[in-house]
């Protein structure tokens, strides 16, 4: 017991450390490009203002589709526009592009104005080539460019990011001359595509949770997994049908409907083992069965536990896992012994475990884990 709390207390250290030395390097560089510390970008990113010609420019590092550096000033202009340098997955999805960038928009009209403005053009030319930044957006009334980082912001020269600053505050100056975009739903889309399918998630595991679902523990785990999928895959088709057709924009289906189906992968997997498991024991009337089986094998793992194999069970159900036992259980029995155990149909029907593994004899009860 002694060897795990150890292990534990040096994985924690070595967190703590990381992230001391994450904030310091971050930190480091904007005290380096003259900016105040202001607070922090999603929690972990310290975040600085620069006052750079009179306008205050915020600098900050972000994750999104791996680390950036970003340059981000407000404007009295609004609009949504997304410029990227391409890379593997847009070629593979054939993202709408302009100039060779990646491009998303909403309002077509606002889009070919403001790339048809011969100083946005020019501007936006100089930011790429002499400033070498890799992304520029606009959203609702913020510009934001950045470079692509693998590490560390100290990847950017501070010259490309001074370049950048002016190039920046033109650019700002210029949008500011151009009327604004009727349209925007960036905001809308994240609660829709984002907020909202992680927040009935967590709403529905905490319903699980609260119903205790490690009572009715599926036979095989797998099984209500693929059956939340099958279950939920029709209507989150028609989900992202609608956010395709409610607020998407010109290149924006593909981020869209690969980011939808990220999310509802990873949420469907959580609701299925914690709701659906709930719903299929809580509900179920039909009578329990009484099984006899005989140990295939047995075998202890350090990160799994001690497991045992039964030879009807793994042999009918492919997707079935070794079955995790306590300690005791597992030097109770040797391979070739025969055990019992009690399963129901379940409500959705997926069988479970009504009572876990016991000796046919003694009838000692092991709850599965």
């Amino acid at each position: 017991m002694e060897f795990y709390l150890l292990i534990i207390f040096f994985f924690l250290l070595l967190i703590i450390y990381n992230l001391v030395k994450f904030w310091r390097v971050r930190a480091d560089f904007l005290a380096l490009l003259g900016a105040q510390l202001v607070g922090t970008h999603r929690l972990i990113n310290p975040k600085g203002v620069l006052n750079f010609g009179g306008l205050n420019i915020e600098v900050f590092t972000s994750d999104y589709k791996g680390k950036r550096l970003n340059l981000k000033i407000r404007t009295n202009f609004t609009g949504f526009l997304t410029l990227r340098k391409t890379d593997i997955f847009d070629k593979l999805t054939r993202q709408l592009t302009y100039q060779d960038l990646a491009v998303e928009y909403e309002d077509k009209e606002w889009f070919e104005r403001l790339t048809s403005h011969q100083t946005f053009k020019v501007l936006l030319r100089k930011l790429l080539e002499e400033a070498s930044i890799d992304r520029l957006e606009i959203r609702k009334n913020t510009l934001t460019i950045g470079w692509n980082i693998k590490r560390s912001p100290f990847e950017v020269s501070t010259d490309k990011v001074h370049q950048a600053l002016n190039l920046l505050k033109d650019t700002a100056f210029v949008l500011s001359t151009l009327p604004s975009s009727w349209r925007y739903k960036e905001d809308l889309r994240n609660l829709l595509l984002f907020k909202l399918p992680i927040l009935l998630t967590l709403i529905a595991c905490l319903v699980g949770i609260v119903g205790r679902f490690y009572q009715y523990n599926p036979l095989c785990p797998l099984e209500i997994v693929f059956f939340g999928y099958k279950l939920f895959t029709p209507f989150v088709l028609i989900y992202l049908g609608f956010l395709c057709f409610y607020v998407g924009g010109y290149g924006l289906y593909q981020r869209i409907l690969g980011s939808g189906f990220l999310v509802f992968f990873v949420c469907i997997f959580f609701i299925s083992l914690f709701f659906l498991s709930y719903i299929n024991g809580r509900f179920d009337t039909s009578p329990s069965q009484i099984k006899r089986d005989r140990i295939e094998s047995k075998y202890y793992s350090i990160k799994r536990g001690y497991r045992l194999t039964l030879s009807n069970l793994h042999k009918e159900k492919k997707l079935c896992d070794s079955l995790s036992v306590s300690k005791n259980f597992y030097y109770q029995v040797e391979i070739g012994d025969y055990i019992e155990y009690e399963t129901k149909k379940g409500f959705l029907g997926i069988e479970w475990f009504y009572r876990g593994l016991y000796l046919p004899k003694n009838r000692v009860n092991l709850e599965i884990q």
